[in-house]
């Protein structure tokens, strides 16, 4: 059968958006969330789900002090759990989605501007095969902020880098969208990308027409005005929200060494060939050809190395001067990289251009550039998979086993769970399967069990509490670190 054009089309994209699907949406589910954050986030979104409060984030019925982020995040965890039912998909759903349209965006940029399909794949499969990008701690796969401030980051870096280039005013009302979404995501931590922003203004001698434009202004109190809205309205509903705000995110984190999240200067610089994983030598690449090209700009790629190199390193470096490190904060600079990577990769096949004997048989032959492509991301892309795959590395073990332990003794339905110290999980899960017809109730291993009771334990210091009080019972499971009793 002949395949026309638009099938063929049709083809290749069902093909690419299926090699986009495995590392983000593969057995997404099949970890248990994660104790502190994500199961935080999962409580959050949980309890909003069920009292209709869309502004203020509660925990346990309260306004949430400790999680003083907006809650873009949280609607749309929200909404995938009246739509989807509360459980680990509906939590990690966003953040999946917000990674496809980040890769999906690359991908069009990259197609279309600099090199075709060779350039499109390298872009996107390069950032889905960062190690970071793709994690079980704060990742595309995880219920927590930085996939989706990474999306809107990255949407509102091109709007602008498109606004420069095109000079359309348009895309000046699309960064102010992409920077109040970004805030509303994760407050403060979607700006840090200003200082490249102004450098890049400054090297193009753009700073004073962008000054002249008065759309820019507009633009500015648009932004101002979205932002302030949210945070004015959380302070009406929860006096005291900007204070905390203050102290947590604006100076505390940065100026201060948050729970003993200290590491040296060099630590995310250091990080990215563990974290970026595989391409971050091509991205030194693109780098080094926007510093070689700093004085020629006529060309579309310098301008965008250029631009995509002031953007990451300028946001690596100002994270690298907070006081409080924690891996995951790179990940917004991770597209920018992947832009530079892509750069890197089309300039190494000019170079390959120059030899007579590729010349002679790939000259003729612009297909196999793409094989080549194909072979290099083969490896990167198959290692993602299997670690994808991967069992839960904390599978019945110690607190974060309890929502795989709770399945594996399913034929009990009515137990307390051994709740010690701060557990968010505990607290979901329990308040998921209550919902199904369970009767589970977390308490402290401390509480004097009575006779009869069953009681849920994961974990040595759980386990260990129950047993110094004494309580003599039968195990009716017990799977590694867990254990399912019932007290004599």
């Amino acid at each position: 059968m002949q395949i026309n054009f638009n099938s063929r089309s049709a083809l290749l994209a069902a093909l690419l958006l299926l090699a986009f699907y495995f590392p983000l949406f593969l057995h997404l589910d099949s970890f248990g969330l994660r104790i502190y954050d994500e199961a935080r986030r999962a409580v959050n979104a949980l309890e909003m789900s069920q009292s209709g409060q869309w502004i203020v984030t509660t925990y346990e019925g309260a306004p949430d002090m400790w999680g003083t982020k907006p809650p873009m995040l949280i609607w749309w965890q929200a909404i995938f759990m009246n739509l989807l039912g509360p459980g680990n998909l509906a939590v990690r759903l966003p953040s999946a989605l917000g990674g496809l349209m980040t890769v999906t965006m690359l991908f069009v940029l990259a197609y279309r501007k600099l090199g075709g399909w060779p350039a499109g794949l390298l872009v996107s499969i390069c950032l889905l095969t960062a190690r970071g990008f793709i994690d079980d701690h704060h990742s595309a796969r995880t219920g927590d902020f930085d996939s989706l401030l990474t999306f809107f980051s990255t949407a509102y870096l091109l709007c602008f880098f498109f606004y420069l280039e095109k000079k359309q005013d348009r895309y000046l009302y699309f960064t102010v969208v992409g920077i109040i979404c970004a805030v509303l995501t994760k407050s403060i931590a979607s700006l840090l990308f200003g200082p490249g922003l102004f450098l890049y203004l400054i090297l193009r001698k753009e700073l004073l027409p962008l000054l002249r434009n008065p759309h820019f202004y507009f633009s500015a109190l648009l932004c101002i005005g979205g932002i302030a809205a949210f945070y004015l309205t959380r302070e009406q509903l929860n006096p005291g929200y900007l204070q905390t705000v203050w102290e947590n995110e604006l100076g505390g984190r940065y100026n201060e060494t948050l729970e003993s999240h200290k590491h040296p200067f060099f630590f995310y610089f250091g990080n990215l060939p563990k974290r970026f994983t595989y391409f971050w030598p091509l991205a030194l690449v693109g780098m080094g050809y926007a510093i070689f090209m700093f004085r020629q700009t006529s060309q579309y790629s310098s301008r965008l190395a250029q631009y995509c190199s002031l953007s990451a390193f300028s946001y690596l470096f100002v994270i690298s001067n907070s006081a409080t490190k924690l891996p995951w904060y790179d990940l917004p600079a991770y597209p920018m990289l992947a832009l530079l990577a892509a750069i890197g990769w089309l300039l190494t096949l000019q170079v390959l251009e120059r030899i007579a004997w590729w010349q002679n048989q790939v000259g003729r032959r612009p297909w196999l550039k793409i094989l080549l492509t194909l072979g290099v991301l083969f490896y990167p892309y198959n290692r993602t998979i299997h670690y994808c795959l991967r069992e839960d590395p904390v599978k019945y073990h110690g607190p974060q086993a309890y929502p795989h332990f709770i399945e594996f003794a399913e034929g009990e339905k009515n137990y307390h769970i051994a709740s010690l110290f701060y557990r968010p999980n505990v607290r979901f899960y329990s308040s998921v399967y209550s919902m199904k017809g369970y009767s589970i109730t977390p308490t402290d291993p401390n509480h004097p069990p009575k006779a009869g009771e069953k009681l849920m334990i994961c974990g040595d210091a759980e386990k260990k509490r129950v047993d110094d009080a004494g309580a003599q019972y039968d195990v009716l499971y017990h799977q590694e670190k867990c254990w399912l009793v019932e007290i004599k």
